[in-house]
């Protein structure tokens, strides 16, 4: 995710009680739901937007399924529509930063009627239920490596396009993609699978850059509270920072890092097929990409490595969240000149001033 919807992400995590779904007007119905990959005769199937020839991306889309579902939920979101998700505390951040602050879409960034977006890293999908409906006539691949996350993916796509055609309206053609990207060095590999916070799923954990980026957000939001919800650890948090002493920062950083260490030792290793950008260009025969959205924790470059000198011109825009360490934003600032983008923002927010997380926006 962008470190605009991060940021959001690590104070929902660390600072928040189940209160947090009905003040916000989430109703969670705690029931589980069918595979939509393994049903048929729909109309408006996922699975069937766009036709695959043999040994396609459309095969690795259906190999890796996970039979257990019990863990993906649905939920209601205050402007009415359901969503399927993961972890709970994932829900809330997702909608603000996506529905109510349009966080892929600044610094020039546009979306519009038949736009073409690839969405890597697509988590549970509610950027792409978001560009559905603002892109009539286009089409969205998105591409999500863990199978229940992906499930989850799946089941949101199918409901949005439905609910569309429920209303009369028009949405994007929609795919959802079981595979990781990279730069074609590997055609499988392992991914580390939170499930209690799936956003964080990676191919390179980092618990430790976690841990910092989140202490330090902490820090900055405690003293006017900004995005955290009321309960009495924030309001413990405040306390303590409104003493402004060494003693009372140690003691929130390590109530924060202790919390989030607790979260990312509920987790999985997870085999997952691995393409590139350019292997699902040719296999979705896809004539240009007007955004591509990368979120992908850490395996960011990799994914614009594996995109062909051919295919590069085909990309009208990027948004992506850089990991910048060891150098990383420089080098990916520099692929994207290189291959023709001319503006190149890169955002980092105060409160994530001195982590690793950039926000970067790239247009033609």
């Amino acid at each position: 995710m962008l470190s605009s919807a991060v940021k959001s992400d690590f104070c929902h995590r660390c600072l928040s009680t189940s209160q947090t779904l009905s003040k916000h007007n989430f109703q969670n119905t705690t029931r589980s739901f069918p595979y939509v990959g393994e049903r048929r005769g729909l109309g408006t199937s996922v699975v069937r937007v766009f036709s695959h020839p043999q040994g396609s991306a459309g095969d690795d889309a259906q190999s890796s399924k996970r039979k257990d579902n019990s863990a993906v939920r649905r939920m209601k979101l205050p402007n009415e529509w359901e969503l399927a998700y993961v972890s709970e505390p994932d829900v809330p951040f997702l909608y603000h930063e996506i529905f109510i602050e349009e966080c892929y879409t600044q610094h020039g960034v546009s979306i519009g009627e038949g736009s073409m977006v690839v969405d890597v890293g697509a988590n549970v999908g509610t950027f792409a239920m978001w560009a559905a409906v603002r892109c009539p006539e286009g089409a969205i691949v998105c591409i999500e490596p863990i199978p229940l996350i992906h499930a989850a993916l799946e089941a949101n796509l199918e409901w949005i396009q439905q609910h569309q055609t429920a209303n009369g309206l028009q949405s994007a053609r929609l795919k959802a993609l079981n595979i990781g990207i990279s730069d074609g060095s590997v055609r499988e590999a392992e991914f580390t699978f939170y499930t209690g916070a799936a956003g964080w799923s990676t191919m390179f954990p980092d618990d430790n850059e976690v841990q910092e980026a989140v202490a330090s957000y902490v820090m900055d939001a405690l003293p006017s509270g900004r995005g955290l919800e009321k309960n009495p650890l924030t309001w413990l948090g405040q306390k303590l920072a409104a003493s402004n002493n060494t003693v009372a920062n140690s003691i929130i950083q390590t109530l924060t890092r202790q919390k989030v260490a607790g979260m990312l030792a509920s987790q999985e290793t997870v085999l997952c097929k691995i393409r590139t950008i350019s292997e699902v260009i040719a296999q979705e025969q896809l004539q240009r990409i007007d955004l591509l959205k990368v979120d992908v924790e850490r395996a960011e470059l990799q994914v614009l490595k594996g995109i062909s000198a051919a295919d590069w011109p085909l990309i009208r825009q990027v948004v992506m969240e850089v990991h910048d360490i060891d150098g990383r934003l420089q080098e990916v600032t520099s692929l994207l000149r290189q291959n023709g983008f001319s503006k190149i923002t890169t955002d980092q927010p105060g409160s994530m001033q001195g982590s690793a997380l950039w926000n970067l926006f790239a247009v033609r």
